[in-house]
């Protein structure tokens, strides 16, 4: 942890104290090359930020997507659903009709 009331100096480089022109030069030097760095890394970080977004936004649609083929897939469910009850009931229907019909008669025989 860094005390933030300390009062250490560190040296730039060595020789600063020794040639105090050319020690401005460098630090002019050093000051300049750590902007360009830290502007290349805000120009790497916004860059990265916007594919971040567009790729966010490019999965959002496709959740949406997914979800709305979701919802018609199980009205579809639903809808066949319901179908094969009503032909279960038909089925039992025709079957009952075909059992008193044919059977009925022959069935009411058998049991007397």
């Amino acid at each position: 942890m860094i005390e933030r009331n300390a009062k250490t100096v560190v040296p730039f480089a060595p020789g600063l104290t020794d040639a105090p022109n050319e020690g401005g030069r460098e630090v002019d030097a050093s000051g300049q090359a750590i902007v360009a760095l830290l502007s290349e890394a805000a120009d790497t970080a916004r860059a990265t930020c916007e594919r971040a977004m567009s790729t966010a936004q490019t999965l959002s649609h496709k959740l949406q997507a997914a979800e709305d083929h979701i919802r018609e897939l199980e009205g579809d469910v639903r809808h066949y659903r319901d179908r094969g009850l009503r032909a279960e009931k038909w089925l039992s229907t025709i079957r009952n009709e075909i059992e008193q019909t044919f059977f009925g008669s022959a069935a009411a025989a058998v049991r007397s």
